[in-house]
C-alpha cells in the first residue's frame, strides 16, 4: 500500500491478500463516514497513490487513494503512524456510471456515483 510498484493484476497472489488484511488493519471511519469492510470477497488491490479529490468547497485535497478489484477508496494518511482515515463513503466501482475528462481543467478527471447521487472530480498532483 506505500505504492503502485510490484502490484500488478497478474500477480494475484497471498501477498495480495495480505495487503487486504493491513489495509483493513489499517483503515479508521470519521463519524459522517460509513464504515466498509475491505477484507473478503477476493478483493486485491489494484493501485495506490497520491491523488487530488476536490472538496464541496471546489478546492483539491491530496489522498491516498487506492483502487481495489470492486472498490475505491479515498483516505489520508496519517503523519506519525500508518493509520489511513476514510475522507468520503467507499465507492464500489459498479456504482460509477460516469467517467469523462473535465470540461474545466486538462488535468482532471470527472466520474458519477449512483449511490449516492455525486460527481467527484479527481487529478494527479
Amino acid at each position: 500500500l506505500n505504492s503502485a510498484s510490484g502490484i500488478t493484476s497478474s500477480s494475484m497472489s497471498q501477498s495480495e491478500d495480505d495487503q487486504i488484511v493491513d489495509l483493513q488493519n489499517r483503515l479508521q471511519f470519521r463519524k459522517h463516514i460509513q464504515s466498509v469492510t475491505v477484507t473478503g470477497r477476493n478483493r486485491h488491490v489494484i493501485f495506490s497513490g497520491v491523488l487530488l479529490l476536490q472538496n464541496e468547497n471546489k478546492n483539491y485535497t491530496e489522498t491516498w487513494a487506492i483502487l481495489l478489484n470492486d472498490m475505491l477508496l479515498f483516505t489520508q494518511r496519517n503523519a506519525i503512524d500508518t493509520r489511513l482515515t476514510l475522507v468520503c463513503n467507499a465507492i464500489l466501482l459498479t456504482d460509477i456510471v460516469d467517467f469523462r475528462s473535465s470540461n474545466e481543467r486538462d488535468d482532471a478527471l470527472l466520474f458519477v456515483s449512483n449511490k449516492p447521487n455525486i460527481p467527484y472530480k479527481i487529478r494527479y498532483p
